[in-house]
């Protein structure tokens, strides 16, 4: 007899999971699946995409091309014509110069400096004031020589003399008007004491009474006079008071180098060597306690010269075939400068000097005028526009952008890189 199965396990007609009945919401989805509506929305998508991806192509080329337009240009880079010399020269410059000579300018700047010493006895000491004037030369357009121990005296009738020659400037004229010539001098005292003490006031040549020099000479104080003295000081031994004095004056020097360095223009070139230094040191006074003060004022004088005049007199005398175009000299303060003047002679006249070493001329030419020069032209000119610098000889160039064949309208945009042979 036949096994019987259990109803409750199988049910009617043999169910199994693919006669299980959807529900009616299920039914209704699957009917509202289209696959044409599936491709029609992937379509749009892409589409969609697509003009996303082709906006920002279009916004970068855009950006690129303004960006070409405002970062435009050109850059030339030049290598000036050079030439290594080796100089050696002897020259005297002047100031003024004439034409034809070599000139050169004065930068002078002052000091004072106090060092303290322990006092050790006292001493009897004359002194004679000193101070600084202005003398004018209203006399003649030429350069007046001064002799040394010219006089100058006071409304009062106190003399007052410098100490060395000097040559003040002669008159020039501005604007229709004539100006005197001048230059500064330190004058001392005919004798020690206080009574030269005294403020500022106008000066005469009493050398010259009698004769047109006398109204065409004057001068004015810049500085009291000062210092004069006559009496008992606080004293220390000669020896640590010299050496106090000349640690002093090593301090000052170092002080005007320092000052001459900072109202240097950048076109002109100066040498140490030829700083002439002028110290005058002032007798002890009493100090606090039992020390004394030392004080030393000074005036140092620089000679300065035009590195474009400078540079053209060392080519002038240092080539045989030097055509008198605009020249610099490459590290110019490296030459050896040695002054041949004496160590109490005026800075103001005359300056014998030897020039000596080995440097690099370098040709020079008006950038400025290249720039206006090449604006708006092709690259391919550039050859013939850089042919009428002599100065020139070696270029090349880059524009932006890359694509574009010409130099800008506007010469603003055009930039000059000069490079230098290393030898």
């Amino acid at each position: 007899m036949p096994k019987q199965m259990p109803q409750d396990v199988v049910p009617p007609g043999r169910r199994s999971i693919r006669r299980i009945p959807l529900t009616f919401s299920r039914k209704i989805t699957e009917k509202e699946i289209d696959p044409e509506q599936i491709f029609k929305k992937r379509g749009k998508r892409r589409d969609l995409k697509l003009g996303i991806w082709s906006a920002a192509v279009i916004a970068v080329l855009v950006l690129l091309v303004a960006a070409a337009f405002v970062f435009s240009g050109a850059t030339v880079t030049i290598e000036p014509r050079q030439k290594i010399v080796s100089v050696d020269i002897e020259a005297i410059a002047k100031n003024p110069a004439l034409a034809g000579e070599l000139a050169y300018e004065t930068i002078a700047v002052g000091g004072a400096k106090t060092v303290y010493l322990q006092a050790t006895g006292e001493s009897k000491v004359e002194k004679k004031a000193s101070g600084s004037i202005v003398i004018y030369n209203n006399y003649s357009s030429s350069p007046q020589r001064l002799i040394k121990n010219t006089r100058f005296e006071t409304p009062t009738g106190l003399i007052y003399r410098i100490e060395k020659s000097v040559v003040v400037p002669g008159t020039r004229v501005e604007n229709g008007k004539t100006i005197p010539g001048s230059l500064e001098a330190t004058v001392f005292a005919d004798l020690p004491g206080p009574d030269y003490n005294i403020g500022l006031t106008d000066w005469t040549v009493p050398g010259f009474k009698g004769t047109p020099r006398y109204e065409g000479f004057y001068a004015r104080s810049k500085t009291a006079m000062t210092g004069g003295f006559v009496g008992k000081v606080p004293t220390a031994s000669e020896d640590k008071m010299n050496e106090a004095y000349a640690s002093a004056e090593t301090e000052l020097k170092r002080e005007s180098a320092e000052k001459i360095n900072s109202q240097m223009p950048d076109t002109f070139v100066w040498y140490p060597s030829a700083l002439l230094f002028e110290s005058v040191r002032q007798m002890p006074t009493a100090a606090a306690g039992s020390m004394i003060a030392l004080t030393v004022n000074a005036t140092s004088t620089a000679a300065v010269f035009s590195k474009s005049i400078i540079s053209r007199y060392i080519a002038e005398h240092s080539m045989t075939d030097y055509d008198k175009e605009p020249i610099l000299i490459d590290k110019l303060d490296d030459l050896i400068f040695t002054p041949r003047f004496d160590a109490k002679a005026n800075v103001g006249d005359s300056l014998p000097f030897s020039l000596k070493g080995q440097t690099k001329l370098i040709w020079q030419f008006d950038s400025t005028k290249l720039k206006s020069d090449l604006a708006g032209k092709s690259k391919k000119e550039i050859s013939s526009v850089v042919a009428a610098y002599h100065g020139i000889v070696r270029t090349s160039v880059v524009i932006r952008p890359f694509w574009k064949g010409q130099f800008p309208n506007n010469s603003e945009k055009i930039k000059i890189n000069v490079v230098l042979t290393s030898n």
